[in-house]
């Protein structure tokens, strides 16, 4: 009886484990992640340029925007200001400030910002200028050289014909990421019990 009465108590916390890891950053790329990345055209240092992307979120709220970097240098006390639009109402409906300098190579720059919510379906754009950039020390961007569906990308409101190595952040719970640790949970759990008998007979 007492077995019974842990197991159930350890199902339920182990339930309620997976539920929690799975409320994740959960990112939805408008490019084509085909695309070999050694083929990407590079905006270059952006120093007096403004980078716009337009794109239409395809869930239901927003968090935060990554887009690939590189680094021009150090970009030490430089800046990137960056607005996100909602183009189908005509009014900002983000903004902020980050440091460059927190930029890395090897992983997508994050801008972050409060949730905007009730966003599946609508057109944005989101733009990001330099502050403070200069040619010892700035970032610039990735893209692919083709325009996506639903895309369309502007340096300095240049039509670009290529798309932003851009991510759509949204922080939520994950259905395929809550069932795959549960699966593997009970894996686990039938794994070892397996060896426990094996090896006590």
């Amino acid at each position: 009886m007492k077995s019974k009465i842990k197991a159930t108590i350890g199902s339920i916390i182990f339930i309620l484990a997976a539920f929690l890891y799975a409320h994740i950053a959960k990112t939805t790329a408008i490019y084509d992640k085909e695309v070999d990345t050694s083929e990407y055209g590079n905006t270059g240092a952006l120093i007096e340029t403004e980078v716009c992307q337009e794109f239409v979120c395809q869930e239901n709220s927003l968090d935060a925007i990554r887009i690939k970097c590189t680094l021009n240098g150090n970009p030490q006390n430089t800046f990137l200001l960056y607005t996100l639009e909602d183009l189908d109402e005509n009014k900002v409906v983000a903004e902020g400030r980050v440091d460059a300098g927190d930029a890395k190579i090897t992983r997508m720059f994050e801008f972050r910002f409060d949730t905007v919510e009730n966003t599946a379906g609508k057109h944005y754009r989101f733009n990001v200028w330099p502050e403070g950039a200069s040619e010892n020390g700035a970032l610039g961007f990735a893209f692919e050289r083709k325009v996506e569906e639903n895309t369309n990308m502007l340096l300095n409101d240049e039509d670009i014909e290529g798309t932003l190595i851009l991510k759509m952040v949204t922080d939520r719970f994950d259905l395929e990421t809550f069932v795959v640790v549960l699966i593997f949970g009970v894996y686990i759990v039938f794994f070892f019990n397996f060896l426990y008998k094996l090896f006590r007979q």
